[in-house]
């Protein structure tokens, strides 16, 4: 088992936005990680900067905490999981949803912050910082969503 020691992907993004180079990086090393869980049934659900763990060099990336994890065996997940600006519009809207979908929306976030800084999408909602899950805080991020699909666009 290799330990990591570069720490975590959120220390790093807290100090700047990476360069593009960086970021596909950290993309090509967590790819292939939810292939891999996604193959044998397994969703992680709380994919963020805080669960991705870096190589002394920043040269390797890995997920980490497994702890919201589920199995795919009983078909689509239907509970709200993982951490708000990172699930995925149709969880919040509380449909029933693929978790590796999911989990990919999740990695498109964590990308979106690591080009544009910390909590971009949560500035783009207009929120100062990530605020704290509250079940309104859930309801506004999926308004911004659900109310205008196509907001995002114009950014």
């Amino acid at each position: 088992m290799e330990r990591y020691t570069g720490g975590y992907l959120y220390d790093i993004v807290a100090r700047g936005c990476l360069s593009d180079l960086q970021a596909r990086s950290v993309i090509r090393g967590l790819l292939p990680a939810l292939v891999h869980i996604h193959a044998r049934g397994i969703v992680h659900r709380d994919v963020k900067p805080e669960n991705i763990a870096l190589s002394e060099d920043g040269s390797h990336a890995v997920l980490v905490d497994f702890g919201l994890a589920a199995l795919l065996q009983d078909g689509p997940l239907g509970d709200i999981c993982g951490s708000m600006p990172f699930v995925a519009p149709e969880a919040l809207r509380g449909d029933r949803y693929d978790g590796a979908l999911a989990d990919v929306w999740s990695l498109g976030v964590v990308l979106l912050e690591m080009l544009c800084g910390v909590h971009a999408l949560t500035r783009l909602i207009g929120w100062s910082q990530c605020p704290e899950p509250t079940p309104e805080r859930f309801e506004e991020l999926a308004a911004f969503f659900l109310d205008d699909p196509g907001r995002l666009e114009a950014y």
